[in-house]
């Protein structure tokens, strides 16, 4: 076999593990987002780790995917609050260009897709 098709290989049993464990509360989150219509798709890591990517771009970090209380962290270098975030949802890590959200979950989906709506009109008129 090819070293091409091998990559694929890999890549569809990726995204076929990392689909299995989605927890409740990030499949809503996800689905509230809306992150297909800015033309975003999610990136497997591992089965429990996944990259939103909006463009050729990483918008966001996703841990922990399949518990109750996943570990998302926004990768930008746009403060929050330009982005039509309200900051206190949003903790500074130790990056210069990570945002984790420590708000609450209900609220997950809508500011992520805020910031995701934001992040494209960005990139677009980047362009």
């Amino acid at each position: 076999m090819k070293k091409s098709v091998k990559k694929q290989l890999k890549k569809q049993v990726k995204k076929q593990v990392a689909k299995a464990v989605i927890g409740d509360v990030l499949k809503a989150a996800l689905a509230a987002s809306n992150y297909k219509a800015v033309k975003g798709e999610l990136r497997p890591v591992t089965s429990a780790a996944m990259y939103v990517t909006i463009g050729n771009r990483n918008a966001a970090f996703i841990n922990k995917a399949g518990t109750d209380e996943p570990n998302v962290r926004l990768i930008t270098s746009i403060k929050p609050k330009e982005l039509g975030l309200n900051p206190k949802n949003w903790a500074k890590t130790n990056s210069d260009r990570e945002y984790a959200f420590s708000g609450d979950y209900a609220t997950l989906g809508k500011s992520l897709a805020v910031a995701f709506k934001a992040l494209y009109s960005v990139q677009k008129k980047a362009a």
